[in-house]
């Protein structure tokens, strides 16, 4: 997961718009590390799923998996 912020976001829309896939958008002047660590580790123990690659398919929803897009 990339954090940024939405002027970062902006400058890398070029050509009118940017992929944002696997970034969280924060505000630079009101983050505060520790509501970030509570959020993600709220999202994070709410995952459920039966297999662990379920579980990787769905936290790759929030950020990046090294087994993405895999294909045996």
């Amino acid at each position: 997961m990339t954090l940024c912020t939405p002027e970062w976001l902006a400058g890398e829309a070029k050509g009118g718009f940017y992929d944002a896939r696997h970034h969280l958008v924060v505000d630079f002047e009101a983050f505060d590390r520790n509501a970030l660590h509570r959020w993600l580790t709220k999202r994070v123990q709410s995952v459920q799923a039966d297999t662990w690659h379920e579980i990787g398919e769905r936290l790759g929803r929030l950020g990046y998996w090294e087994f993405e897009d895999y294909q045996p």
